[in-house]
């Protein structure tokens, strides 16, 4: 991961940046890509932006400085593509101190730029709800009703019954779950 994962020193050119991507991959037949077969319609606003710690840091700044790069960015994707769908940086877990980052983010107004809530569950946090249940009560504290996606699930086979633990977590409020890794022992 590079050393400098920030708040863009320049917005305008950040913008500019993101509207060219979008452009290029939206699928609009305007300046896409040559031989584009699968547009992008969904794109991730940074990941686990609350995740601060020696080993690994994936964005150094505020809830402010995030909520300001979605914002930003949420205007400039939806200015170019009016279909495409912004998911919230993925909320590295339901541990207080990732729940308090994003709990910052909405009370700024960060709820207001993004189409799809986003939870990781990677093998610790609630795993009767693969992290859904505490984040939706955080996404419900500000009244933010939108699909939930876990989008990083891993698992490790110790006994756990996958299908109940999906069937908990879709229970819980999310509507997709998606498998990055599954180790079967």
């Amino acid at each position: 991961i590079p050393m400098y994962r920030c708040k863009p020193l320049n917005m305008n050119l950040y913008n500019k940046f993101l509207a060219a991507l979008v452009e290029r991959y939206d699928g609009d037949g305007i300046a896409d890509m040559p031989g584009l077969k699968i547009p992008i319609r969904y794109f991730e606003v940074l990941n686990e932006p609350e995740m601060k710690s020696e080993d690994l840091t994936f964005f150094i700044g505020s809830e402010s400085d995030y909520v300001e790069v979605l914002k930003e960015s949420y205007q400039t994707i939806k200015e170019t593509c009016a279909d495409c769908r912004i998911v919230q940086g993925g909320a590295a877990g339901s541990q207080e101190q990732f729940l308090g980052f994003w709990r910052n983010v909405f009370e700024l107004g960060g709820g207001d730029y993004f189409d799809v809530a986003n939870i990781h569950y990677i093998g610790s946090g609630d795993t009767e709800t693969l992290n859904v249940k505490p984040f939706k009560a955080v996404l419900d504290e500000f009244d933010i009703k939108k699909p939930i996606w876990v989008t990083e699930t891993q698992f490790k086979d110790n006994g756990d019954d996958v299908v109940t633990i999906t069937k908990g977590a879709l229970d819980a409020g999310a509507s997709k779950v998606f498998f990055v890794s599954f180790e079967v022992g």
